[in-house]
């Protein structure tokens, strides 16, 4: 026995039968991406408040020893659009104020595009938002060679990207960033670094093993 958190998952996860015809689905397109036929990338929004992120770490004992962070009002926010290529990991993104929209999706679209400019096919996984299965959108990809595959309802353990944002929000923890200027820098840094700095790690991360929700 051991004193822990228990795990959520959600509580309307598909049927273990679905989430694996998925992950057979995604295997046949990573075979085409490993062969260079296509682009493969999985694609996600995040919201990220401007206040401090806190989590454990090693301090010392006692009340005294323990780390004093301050925190901010959390009234704004940044939005990041972005995407991961699950070959390369390199990342495509919109970080902004705005609400994600229609729009916003269109907008990253045309940025991945402008990423892979050989206009080899692209294949995008996202979820079921309905501004990303618009008709609209999915017309607008289509034009650019990029193909949207939708991941099945309620699904978070088989978005790739989603293990992405856990990793940018533990490099902003326990620190804390008075400017709203400051926090969206450091949100920037890292992004732009994924390929780079911090590639050994994303690449550990994004890896082609999905858990199964029970």
């Amino acid at each position: 026995m051991s004193y822990k958190k228990p795990c959520l998952t959600p509580g309307n996860h598909p049927e273990e039968k679905i989430q694996k015809k998925f992950i057979q689905s995604y295997r046949y397109y990573l075979k085409k991406a490993k062969n260079k036929e296509i682009h493969l990338l999985f694609s996600d929004p995040t919201h990220l408040v401007h206040n401090t992120i806190k989590s454990k770490c090693w301090q010392s004992k006692g009340a005294k020893g323990t780390i004093q962070l301050s925190s901010n009002t959390g009234r704004k926010r940044l939005n990041i659009i972005g995407s991961i290529d699950v070959i390369e990991k390199k990342f495509s993104g919109v970080i902004t104020e705005s609400n994600c929209n229609r729009e916003a999706i269109k907008t990253e679209l045309n940025i991945i595009r402008e990423n892979y400019p050989d206009n080899k096919k692209i294949v995008v996984f996202m979820d079921n938002a309905r501004y990303q299965k618009s008709y609209e959108v999915k017309k607008y990809a289509r034009k650019k060679n990029i193909y949207l595959r939708f991941i099945p309802p309620y699904s978070p353990n088989l978005n790739l990207i989603e293990r992405l944002w856990k990793f940018v929000k533990k490099k902003l923890r326990n620190k804390y960033r008075k400017e709203f200027k400051d926090f969206e820098s450091a949100i920037v840094d890292i992004c732009r670094d994924i390929k780079n700095k911090y590639l050994d790690e994303v690449s550990r991360l994004i890896n082609h093993k999905f858990q199964i929700l029970k």
